[in-house]
């Protein structure tokens, strides 16, 4: 893309016209609202999948070093 097609297009998305917003709320069609409450399912199940077991594992991972670096009791 050349530089002229780039500053063209971030003039055309940054000015006032563009950035304009219709007054008032904009009505969600029951369609729309149970296409995002599937949205914030699936993300929540996401972050259960993947955020949680990654914690999870750094927490140990933390905790071996630390275990590791501070040395074990020697028993006599």
């Amino acid at each position: 893309m050349s530089q002229v097609a780039i500053l063209h297009e971030y003039l055309w998305t940054h000015t006032a016209a563009a950035m304009r917003q219709l007054k008032g709320k904009v009505k969600e069609t029951p369609a729309q609202k149970k296409e995002r409450k599937k949205e914030f399912r699936e993300n929540k199940e996401n972050i259960m999948k993947i955020a949680v077991p990654a914690l999870v594992i750094a927490a140990i991972v933390v905790f071996l070093i630390v275990y590791m670096a501070a040395g074990r009791p020697k028993t006599y």
